[in-house]
C-alpha cells in the first residue's frame, strides 16, 4: 500500500506540478513529526522507506519528486535508464501481442519504409502515435520506480573502486613529464633545443 501512495504522489507531481492546492482544512490530529523528520531531504525519507513522510512532504513541493532523480546525478541518470529499459523492453512486446490478440493481424512496422501505401502508413503511426501516449501515462510509475532503485544504485556505486597499481603510476608520471615539457615550451610556442629533445 505505502508504494501505491508513493506512485500517486510521482502523478501528481507530474500532473499537478504547475497548480499546486493549498491543502484542506481537517478536524483530524495530525501525527506529531520531529525535528528530524521535517528537515530531512526527500531522498533520505526514500532512503529509510519512509513514505508517509515522503507523501507529505511531495505534495507540498510536487516538482521536487522529479528533481530527486536529477540531483542523484550518475546514480539517477543509471537507474532512470535501467528502468525506461526495462519498462519499454516489457510494454512494447506486451502492446504488440495484445494488438494480434485483439484484431488478428501482426503489426508490420515495414509498412512505413513503403511509398505507395499511404493508407496503411496513416493507420499505422495513428496506432503507434496512441500506444505512445498510453505509455506516457505510465510515466509517474517509471519515475517512482526510479526513485526507489536509485538509492540501491549510489549504494553500488559507492563501493565501486577504481583500478589503481602500476598502470595509474605509469599514466601519473607520463602526466607529469608532458606538463613540464609544455611548461617549457611554453605551450608548443619555442620549440626544444638539441638537449630537451632527447
Amino acid at each position: 500500500m505505502p508504494a501505491l501512495t508513493f506512485f500517486a504522489v510521482a502523478a501528481t507531481a507530474i500532473r499537478g506540478g504547475i497548480g499546486v492546492r493549498a491543502p484542506a482544512l481537517s478536524l483530524r490530529a495530525t501525527p506529531a513529526v520531529s525535528m528530524g523528520e521535517a528537515d530531512a531531504s526527500l531522498m533520505e525519507l526514500a532512503r529509510r522507506r519512509d513514505f508517509q513522510s515522503f507523501v507529505a512532504q511531495a505534495r507540498d513541493e510536487p516538482s521536487s519528486v522529479l528533481q530527486l532523480v536529477k540531483d542523484a546525478g550518475v546514480a539517477g541518470a543509471i537507474s532512470y535508464t535501467a528502468v525506461e529499459l526495462t519498462f519499454f523492453a516489457v510494454a512494447l512486446p506486451v502492446g504488440y501481442v495484445a494488438w494480434h490478440a485483439s484484431t488478428g493481424e501482426w503489426l508490420q512496422p515495414l509498412l512505413l519504409l513503403r511509398g505507395d501505401d499511404v493508407e496503411g502508413k496513416a493507420r499505422l503511426l495513428g496506432l503507434l502515435l496512441s500506444y505512445v501516449v498510453l505509455l506516457k501515462t505510465l510515466f509517474p510509475v517509471r519515475l517512482g520506480s526510479t526513485l526507489l532503485l536509485t538509492p540501491y544504485t549510489q549504494r553500488l556505486l559507492g563501493g565501486l573502486t577504481l583500478p589503481s597499481g602500476r598502470g595509474a603510476a605509469a599514466r601519473g608520471s607520463l602526466k607529469a613529464e608532458i606538463r613540464s615539457l609544455a611548461a617549457s615550451s611554453r605551450g608548443g610556442v619555442l620549440p626544444f633545443d638539441a638537449a630537451q629533445q632527447q
